[in-house]
């Protein structure tokens, strides 16, 4: 249906707001945005996607560098002390096989290694390595393993990570295993420390979209965007994607990528249909 003065406004509004460029011809997610708001039917829904979106965090290059070093201040000096030596690795199957897939973790891993950052940290003389692969004298238990990575969502990619890495090296202690993220959802990070004693920190902590902030109509509104995500294509309810992966109900874009995690009505395309946050665009 074609939108509405008042509901083309309200968008316009939105991308006041967040500061996105209503000029963006490459992207064209205003147009892309709102044609997406053009398959809902109803009304109410169109402005609860709007209202959605006003907690959106699109995430670009300055502050994922700003924030993956603001992660090692978040770190008490008691975990610092407790070991004689932390190896910094980037959260990737890189580390115990030869791999050609690339993981966003390894830019800020690789960021930090070339940078000046831990001249800040020159009171834990020889503390830190750096390593591309994960060695069997890493695993102590006076020595910690830090894994590197843009985005922790439901904690799926951070537990197959671990399991592998304990099937190679069963004496390692989860306690030693940490996970350095700027970005988290809250649900991923309790579920591994739940589940596996796995530890993430991270400077920027999200919430779940619907169930978090909607609390007295979670079921109304987790129902309208399951009917939305149908209007876009029943293959989302079909590959598992409904509400982002493993239900995240995330809303967040790190630089090209926006992570499964998020509402798919902001990343999953079509063959009639873009979005206004694709999974990957070139920078």
């Amino acid at each position: 249906m074609a939108l509405t003065i008042d509901i083309i406004n309200n968008v316009r509004k939105l991308f006041e707001y967040k500061q996105w460029d209503l000029s963006n011809e490459e992207g064209k997610l205003f147009n892309n945005f709102c044609k997406r708001l053009e398959i809902i039917p109803n009304l109410k829904d169109q402005e609860f996607i709007i209202e959605l979106s006003r907690d959106f965090l699109c995430v670009n290059m300055v502050n994922v560098y700003e924030n993956i070093q603001s992660v090692f201040f978040n770190i008490s000096e008691d975990i610092y002390n407790k070991y004689d030596k932390i190896s910094i690795l980037p959260l990737s199957e890189s580390i115990y096989k030869a791999s050609q897939k690339t993981k966003s973790g390894q830019a800020y891993f690789y960021f930090l290694k070339s940078s000046d950052f831990f001249s800040w940290f020159n009171y834990f003389p020889n503390k830190f390595q750096f390593l591309d692969e994960i060695k069997s004298d890493c695993i102590h238990p006076k020595k910690a393993l830090f894994l590197i990575d843009d985005y922790v969502g439901s904690g799926e990619t951070v537990k197959d990570i671990f399991l592998k890495v304990q099937s190679l090296y069963p004496e390692i202690d989860p306690n030693n295993f940490y996970v350095l993220a700027p970005y988290a959802q809250e649900a991923g990070i309790k579920y591994l420390k739940s589940t596996y004693n796995i530890t993430v920190f991270t400077e920027v902590l999200r919430n779940r979209g619907i169930t978090d902030n909607y609390k007295k109509q979670v079921s109304l509104y987790i129902h309208a965007m399951e009917n939305i995500e149908n209007l876009i294509s029943p293959k989302i309810k079909q590959k598992g994607l409904s509400l982002g992966f493993k239900r995240s109900e995330a809303l967040i874009r790190l630089l090209n990528k926006t992570p499964n995690n998020t509402f798919p009505f902001y990343w999953y395309d079509t063959s009639t249909l873009k979005s206004p946050f694709p999974r990957r665009i070139k920078l």
